[in-house]
């Protein structure tokens, strides 16, 4: 190519990366799909391409064209660490460390990549190579930040509360605008006073003009302070500011989501599951925990994972990688949930093999392995068809103190229907609806029921039942769960290492002037 064609596609890219950064992302498209018409495999363009679908809200599309980009540029560090971040943003954490790996390979001093390897081993639950990469990043250049913040976060797993502090307030102190840190810091310790110091701080950029999202992470931040100290009507006021933000600056597609799940039902129709049943992988090790965010599946798994025989494994992305994965080798036409109708018999045991060969090497020597990714429940029939003999356990909570603890939390990934109020109810109906679409066509006793607040006011009685349907014996750790040391990976990791305790049991009364949306949208399911 001539050095003028060059200096001119450069010249249209440098305009269509303005125009992008001023959101005028229809004009900045056209420019770069004019670029690659001459140019199909320019690396720079691609790159643009998908930064501005990824603008767009569309991540799959812009997966797909850094994928594009990387295999017409292997040796591009900046796509392949670009196209790692969109995978790990949508929980592929399989091909978000491959290509984590190749980045970090083409420049194995890049404390970045270390960093971002760092957060995708975390993520994983393999914490010691997690750490390994921190401390490299942190001996080549010992001012960078954000190891302290994956640091943390391992320490606050593991339950060190005092090190994750330690971790947070370093990150937060090198990286003073780095407004997630101050989340992170908050979960670490409970906020005793009004003059907390990391409490003065976030209230002092909340009287800035900040971008929406620190804005939103702060308030959540601040939110929490407010609910250590029992201010009740300024914590909700908090979170109600925060989501809002949040709820600003997402794609949440509201009535796609809802319609995904009538497509569910209908695909996974009784008659359907009995024509398919018997073709699944027989193995008895998996044990899926699922339930809506914040109604006790980490207590559930704590308890399980108490027992001798039992490992925790946290909440995996390993079934729907599995499910992606066979998808992906038969080159089907449709997506979840209608591929599934078009499926071979045959599909269904090669998931069920896929997920255990997955989730084995997590606990070679344990018996039962529970993965408790909560919003398993969508896919609660395809488990049934491709692992039988797999156990499944239904979380409930009170519907009003289940939505409310969603609403005050930020969640870094997946739970977008929780940031306005009349959304979260009407997505509660829907997977109400959905989970009793489950008991009319899984096998009788194909799944347990378990309600959060009978486990909290009988705890023995109910550990029994759990035990009895893994056909586990009794074992008396199960009633010292909070003395199980494991990594915690969710929200509740300080609730699951406490004794247990009944006072979240009814805690929505104390906001039920600020909850009329919530109501509404319930409808009967608010129990008034």
């Amino acid at each position: 190519m001539q050095p003028e064609a060059i200096q001119a596609i450069e010249e249209a890219l440098d305009r269509a990366t303005r125009l992008g950064r001023s959101n005028q992302l229809q004009q900045a498209e056209a420019i770069v799909v004019e670029v690659l018409n001459g140019s199909p495999n320019h690396a720079r363009a691609l790159h643009l391409l998908a930064s501005i679908f990824e603008n767009r809200g569309d991540r799959d599309l812009a997966i797909a064209t850094l994928t594009r980009a990387a295999q017409a540029n292997p040796g591009e560090f900046k796509i392949q660490a670009h196209l790692s971040a969109l995978f790990r943003d949508a929980g592929r954490l399989d091909q978000s460390l491959e290509h984590a790996r190749h980045a970090a390979a083409l420049k194995p001093n890049d404390v970045q990549a270390l960093s971002d390897l760092a957060t995708i081993h975390q993520l994983r639950g393999e914490n010691a190579i997690a750490r390994a990469c921190c401390d490299r990043a942190l001996a080549l250049q010992p001012e960078f930040a954000p190891p302290h913040n994956t640091l943390g976060l391992i320490a606050l797993q593991n339950g060190d509360l005092d090190q994750a502090k330690q971790h947070f307030e370093n990150f937060v102190g090198a990286e003073p605008n780095a407004s997630h840190g101050y989340v992170n810091l908050l979960e670490s310790y409970t906020v005793r006073s009004g003059d907390d110091p990391h409490m003065g701080e976030i209230k002092r950029k909340l009287e800035r003009e900040l971008p929406s999202g620190d804005e939103m992470l702060l308030r959540f931040a601040l939110a929490k302070a407010y609910r250590d100290l029992g201010l009740d009507e300024a914590f909700l006021a908090q979170a109600l500011a925060g989501a809002a933000l949040k709820r600003s600056t997402i794609p949440y597609d509201e009535a796609t989501t809802l319609k995904q799940f009538d497509d569910i039902q209908a695909t996974f129709s009784a008659e359907f599951m009995r024509r398919m049943s018997g073709n699944g992988y027989r193995s008895q090790r998996p044990i899926f925990v699922v339930s809506m965010p914040r109604a006790g599946s980490t207590l559930v798994e704590q308890i399980l994972a108490s027992h001798p025989m039992v490992f925790g494994a946290g909440e995996l992305a390993d079934y729907s990688e599995s499910v992606a994965a066979v998808w992906r080798e038969g080159n089907m036409r449709l997506r979840f949930p209608q591929f599934v109708a078009e499926a071979a018999p045959a599909m269904f045991a090669r998931i069920g093999a896929s997920y255990v060969q997955k989730i084995s090497p997590r606990a070679p020597d344990a018996s039962f392995i529970v993965d408790k990714m909560p919003d398993n429940y969508l896919m609660v029939g395809l488990i049934s068809l491709t692992l039988p003999d797999a156990k499944i356990i239904h979380v409930k909570r009170d519907p009003l103190d289940t939505c409310v603890s969603c609403f005050s939390k930020h969640f870094e990934a997946r739970q977008d229907y929780t940031y306005d109020l009349a959304e979260l109810g009407r997505y509660y109906r829907a997977y109400t609806r959905l989970m009793d679409h489950w008991r009319a066509t899984t096998p009788p006793g194909a799944i347990l029921e378990v309600q959060y607040e009978a486990l909290v006011q009988d705890l023995e009685g109910e550990a029994r039942r759990l035990l009895g349907y893994c056909r586990l014996p009794w074992d008396d750790a199960v009633l010292r769960f909070h003395e199980t040391k494991r990594p915690i990976k969710t929200l509740s990791l300080a609730q699951a290492r406490q004794p247990i305790y009944r006072n979240s049991v009814g805690r929505w009364r104390k906001y039920e002037r600020l909850l009329h949306p919530l109501f509404d949208a319930l409808g009967d399911l608010a129990q008034l």
